[in-house]
């Protein structure tokens, strides 16, 4: 007969009864801290920021799990039916976000009444994958600098006030109609050899699935990629990035699915005139690649130049 403590636990229901017993600890705050900060963190993302054993840390989610603290969204489970395995995709609870809020020195009364559990179960997988595309990007950025010798990674949440987020901004164009951006996402990067206000840059993150259009016809109402260059095009030209953020020099980001795309998308960004040196453009598996092997400066982005490109150079 086999003992029940061997029992597999199930992967999308809890069994706090079979799960081990938990008492949070400090590890288990930042490691929720983490999670609610990016909204869904891979199991492999929360072993990079958190650091340690990658097997404790494990274990703290699967009780995390267990005990209601996290999430794993359903939708999720495409990807073990097509790939097998995969990492686990955690998001907040309920429980967790309360854990947290009592930690807080002026918990936000209205993030406390919050159903993190229902919300997270009502995403949608497109809406996930993108999410951990943003994930991948800013996990490794701030895993590459963390203990950089000269350059400080600076994230959204030191950048922004928390009354400021989610970060956005209107473009007027000549007809006097406006449009807003909403960046995926932001982070600076701040040399520390470098004095003066010069020292730090601004990055705005795209994260591109591939199902806008790049380029769209007059008629079409459709957005498209093109158009969302344009507007940070226009961003620079018309320095809102000073006047309506209050920040210094900036360039956008944009992280595709694919070579083929990012090639398409740097012959887009080639077609504005104004501006074109903020653009720098990649993929996510040859971004990812040189996370990997070496340093994330070293990494070559597509820029607006046919054959030229470009590195990060905060």
């Amino acid at each position: 007969m086999i003992k029940s403590s061997k029992l597999r636990l199930p992967r999308f229901s809890r069994d706090p009864i079979r799960a081990q017993i938990i008492k949070v600890t400090e590890r288990d705050h930042a490691i929720l801290r983490a999670i609610y900060r990016h909204r869904f963190l891979k199991s492999t993302h929360i072993v990079d920021l958190v650091g340690g054993s990658s097997q404790q840390v494990l274990r703290r989610l699967q009780c995390l799990f267990h005990h209601g603290y996290v999430t794993r969204p359903r939708c999720q489970l495409d990807f073990f039916y097509r790939s097998g395995s995969a990492p686990f995709v955690y998001g907040i609870s309920s429980k967790g976000a309360r854990t947290l809020h009592a930690l807080a020195p002026q918990p936000d009364k209205r993030e406390s009444r919050m159903d993190w559990t229902e919300k997270n179960n009502a995403v949608r997988q497109l809406y996930l994958q993108h999410t951990l595309l943003i994930t991948d990007i800013m996990v490794a950025m701030e895993k590459s600098f963390r203990n950089h010798p000269t350059i400080r990674f600076i994230s959204p949440e030191d950048l922004l006030p928390a009354h400021s987020r989610p970060l956005a901004w209107k473009v007027s164009s000549s007809t006097g109609k406006s449009s807003s951006i909403h960046p995926d996402a932001v982070f600076a990067l701040e040399n520390l050899e470098s004095a003066g206000k010069q020292n730090r840059c601004y990055y705005f993150v795209e994260a591109d699935m591939g199902t806008m259009p790049i380029e769209r016809k007059a008629s079409s109402k459709i957005t498209s990629f093109a158009r969302k260059l344009e507007l940070y095009s226009e961003t620079w030209h018309r320095s809102l990035h000073r006047s309506e953020l209050g920040i210094g020099r900036f360039q956008l980001l944009t992280v595709t699915t694919s070579a083929k795309r990012s090639k398409r998308i740097a012959a887009t960004a080639g077609k504005i005139k104004r501006g074109s040196g903020i653009f720098l453009i990649t993929d996510r598996n040859s971004l990812m690649a040189t996370v990997q092997s070496g340093s994330i400066l070293d990494h070559p982005w597509l820029t607006s130049q046919p054959e030229i490109e470009d590195t990060l150079r905060p």
